[in-house]
């Protein structure tokens, strides 16, 4: 699987070797039964691209954290490929809040992947039970020093 860290703003510095060593532990979480994964985008934005996108394609004209989408293969090919959108203003803001930004960031790629896996946040308990699984990923990550030197 390709998997690519597209930094689309300039307010903040990432550490993209860093980030991309997450991202590739992370999508060890993608249910390779159920698509066959192909490329993924990881799209970092700030609050205004996040917004005109969130308003564009779900008519919804409110900052959010992560926007996830799935595509499906071109005909005659089985590879899916996908995009998480990634709202660094928010990553940062809430960061600060819970005194860990990097630990933010790789739980919003932590949460557009879990959405990779056809999960919904669309409910009170959808969204606590995939925050808990997201956490258990996270510990993982822990575990092996991956949550350091991701933005600086």
């Amino acid at each position: 699987m390709k998997i690519y860290l597209i930094n689309n703003q300039k307010k903040y510095k990432i550490e993209s070797n860093n980030i991309l060593k997450v991202i590739e532990s992370l999508c060890q979480n993608l249910k390779q039964s159920k698509e066959n994964w192909d490329e993924i985008s990881i799209i970092i934005v700030d609050n205004n691209k996040i917004k005109k996108l969130h308003k564009k394609y779900f008519n919804k004209n409110i900052i959010t954290d992560v926007i996830t989408f799935s595509y499906s293969p071109i005909p005659g090919e089985n590879k899916f490929s996908a995009d998480i959108v990634i709202n660094i203003d928010l990553v940062y803001k809430e960061g600060l809040i819970r005194n860990n930004i990097d630990y933010e960031l790789a739980f919003y790629i932590a949460h557009g992947i879990d959405h990779l896996n056809g999960n919904d946040d669309n409910s009170y308990l959808k969204r606590k039970k995939m925050h808990n699984r997201e956490k258990k990923w996270l510990l993982k990550l822990e575990k092996n020093n991956l949550l350091n030197n991701l933005i600086s």
